[in-house]
């Protein structure tokens, strides 16, 4: 599938593949437990990875992904950078707003009305330049105003849509979908913002393969447009049993 790809991507992806018992070292490095595994590099830096054998669909929607999130062109990089600039300080100005709500008598101190001044203005300068930023030719595939289906409206988007796009998210282990797994619930969507509970069989998982599910399902649920809240859970017994048979059974149909 990775030389397929390869080729399919004419050099902008790459693979290399590395036997861990004739590379120890390497195996250690970057804490290599089990195989087959897959990991992505962008400049020499580990950027994401897949834990056992995944469908071809899978490894295509990974590659997509991080040529969208690490373009090689500086067009492409200016952008993801402001676009990344600006969601950030848009997450920061939401949580600012919510404590001046909750917080008295600020602009009765000198020095605390001066802050309020100054992160307004933040707020105003963030807000000008995502309005420059849908100027910008798309030259990543990020959402843009005018640029066909890639630029969806987060406010015109619908709860299916969503729930549609978290049904894609596969596990990386284990070929069926996470909502099917049952590890995903509470898909919901308010004020342009998509709230959703992960829930995992063991909350002592290695961070990365807790991240990974994490980025997977904001990434699925960022090409629509909303900002995206992941809360992390234990499943139950019911629910850890029923994984673990869907789970036992999957591996049945690779042997």
């Amino acid at each position: 599938i990775y030389d397929k790809l390869s080729e399919e991507y004419d050099g902008r992806f790459k693979f290399c593949k590395i036997n861990v018992d004739e590379n120890q070292q390497t195996a250690m490095k970057y804490q290599i437990m089990s195989i087959p595994m897959q990991m992505f590099f962008v400049n020499g830096e580990k950027v994401d990875e897949i834990l056992g054998a995944v469908p071809e669909h899978a490894i295509r929607e990974m590659v997509e992904d991080i040529l969208k999130r690490f373009p090689a062109d500086e067009a492409g990089r200016f952008e993801v950078l402001l676009n990344s600039w600006v969601e950030q300080n848009k997450k920061h100005s939401e949580k600012f707003n919510r404590w001046v709500e909750k917080a008295k008598n600020l602009e009765d101190n000198p020095i605390y009305k001066s802050a309020l001044q100054a992160a307004q203005e933040v707020e105003k300068a963030n807000e000008q330049l995502s309005q420059v930023l849908t100027q910008l030719p798309s030259a990543t595939g990020i959402r843009q105003a005018g640029s066909g289906a890639a630029g969806i409206v987060a406010s015109n988007i619908s709860l299916g849509d969503v729930q549609q796009e978290v049904a894609r998210v596969m596990h990386p282990a284990i070929n069926r979908s996470l909502v099917d797994l049952g590890m995903v619930k509470d898909v919901a969507l308010k004020d342009d913002v998509v709230t959703l509970t992960l829930v995992l069989p063991d909350l002592s998982i290695p961070a990365s393969v807790k991240d990974h599910l994490v980025n997977s399902l904001r990434a699925a649920v960022a090409k629509l447009g909303p900002e995206v809240e992941v809360e992390i859970t234990k499943m139950n017994e019911e629910e850890r049993y029923n994984f673990l048979a869907m789970e036992q059974e999957n591996w049945k149909g690779l042997a």
